[in-house]
């Protein structure tokens, strides 16, 4: 079994038979801290926090690091899941949180490459704007360049490494396929009913723990639905057409 960088994404708590796998910009962040919670009673301070704890390899939920710790945890889970979402709201999240701001959390070498080849037009302060300064028709052409960008970057056009918050979903499944059983791909849209599922598997029933929700960034400057017209259906379809295609996603 060999591991790379994007099956470092595989997860599991210590008191349960539950491994996660990990699926960048689907509730990610608060499925991570329902293990934390499982495990430690508590949740992780700060809850936004929790990745770059596991990165630094705080005493959080088991992240394996060889294939031997790997193969134990996956022969003795009860239940292997993860989380699928709309693929237009998941790359508009990663547009935003890994592009758009500047934060602990973003890709700012990712961002003033793609300023350079792509031609977007971001504003120097993102968390201070006005309408004057950066409008809802700027930022839907930023989104749209980066939508492109996704799909040349996925198409090995680019210098860029293909990063986890925005390969196709489909594509991360065939990974984590390679070595575990997948027994629940949920969706992000039915979160509670999806958790609530791992839960009855396991016997567990903190379901006050299903209404948590987590988020690593700002809320985004203008909403989806705003900015939404045929020629970005037509670049999320190039990009993300495995995802409608496997995850019965619509594009309206």
């Amino acid at each position: 079994m060999k591991l790379d960088n994007n099956l470092s994404g595989i997860f599991a708590t210590s008191k349960y038979p539950l491994v996660y796998l990990n699926m960048p910009k689907c509730a990610c962040t608060t499925i991570k801290n329902i293990m934390y919670y499982l495990d430690h009673d508590s949740l992780y301070s700060p809850p936004e926090d929790i990745h770059r704890a596991i990165i630094n390899k705080s005493a959080l939920i088991s992240k394996h690091n060889s294939p031997q710790k790997l193969k134990e945890t996956l022969k003795n889970k009860k239940i292997a899941f993860t989380l699928v979402r709309n693929p237009l709201s998941r790359a508009y999240s990663c547009f935003n949180e890994k592009i758009f701001f500047r934060t602990p959390n973003s890709f700012l070498n990712i961002r003033n490459w793609l300023c350079a080849h792509y031609h977007l037009n971001l504003p120097k302060d993102p968390l201070n704007l006005s309408d004057q300064d950066y409008g809802i028709n700027e930022h839907q052409n930023n989104f749209k360049k980066f939508l492109l960008f996704v799909h040349d970057n996925v198409k090995g056009k680019t210098s860029i490494r293909i990063d986890a918050h925005w390969r196709p979903q489909k594509e991360m499944i065939n990974l984590y396929s390679n070595v575990t059983s997948i027994d629940l791909i949920g969706r992000v849209e039915h979160f509670r009913e999806d958790m609530k599922y791992v839960f009855t598997r396991l016997g567990i029933s903190e379901v006050r723990l299903l209404n948590l929700k987590f988020n690593e960034g700002p809320p985004a400057p203008y909403s989806l639905k705003k900015l939404i017209d045929d020629e970005m259906f037509d670049l999320v379809a190039k990009a993300y057409g495995i995802d409608y295609h496997w995850f019965g996603y619509t594009l309206v």
